[in-house]
């Protein structure tokens, strides 16, 4: 393409300085001086799983990064005392008890079968408390390059009531979040 302003009296002049974008031909006035920057690549992620169908799609996003990665991988389940879905106390004692035993043993064959699969570190930890508050205590302990989590995909309703921990934990903690949206969670409408 020619400038239609070439050769004329009251054209602007452009001084082209050797290594501007202006000296180069114009076939390469729009290609990197240097190459891409490769893919963000992460030493550890942080996992935060809540043992539900919804978190199942945010745990295989992160073992996959973690594997592209070769990342530590840290599977984080806090179990409340307080019920999710109706904000009232869980039952405490035997049941409650019963419930961190599965959950213990959930997250040790958990990580059994991910140093199976290949990646080289996993650890998991079980904490009890308000998922919020123990995931970025946890991730300020921890110091992850990353935090995945789940998401239900509650109506603004939805959160208002029951609250968001992946809203939560992104508004907290002091690194880069990915939320996932659970295989299970409606697609918004339009």
């Amino acid at each position: 393409m020619t400038n239609p302003l070439r050769g004329r009296p009251d054209a602007p002049r452009v001084r082209r300085e050797e290594g501007s974008v202006a000296s180069l031909p114009a076939e390469n006035r729009y290609q990197p001086s240097s190459p891409p920057h490769p893919a963000m690549a992460f030493e550890s992620i942080l996992v935060a799983d809540d043992m539900l169908e919804d978190s199942q799609a945010a745990l295989d996003q992160a073992v996959s990064l973690a594997k592209a990665s070769r990342a530590k991988l840290t599977v984080v389940t806090v179990i409340s005392v307080v019920s999710p879905a109706f904000g009232v106390p869980v039952p405490i004692g035997d049941s409650f008890a019963a419930i961190m035993e599965a959950a213990a043993k959930r997250l040790e064959a958990l990580q059994q079968r991910l140093l199976s699969e290949g990646l080289r570190d996993v650890q998991t930890e079980l904490i009890e408390g308000d998922p919020v508050d123990r995931v970025v205590a946890f991730a300020d302990k921890v110091h992850p390059d990353l935090v995945v989590v789940g998401s239900r995909g509650l109506s603004a309703t939805g959160r208002f009531f029951l609250g968001s921990v992946s809203d939560g934990i992104l508004h907290h903690v002091h690194c880069s979040v990915l939320i996932v949206r659970g295989r299970s969670s409606p697609k918004p409408s339009t």
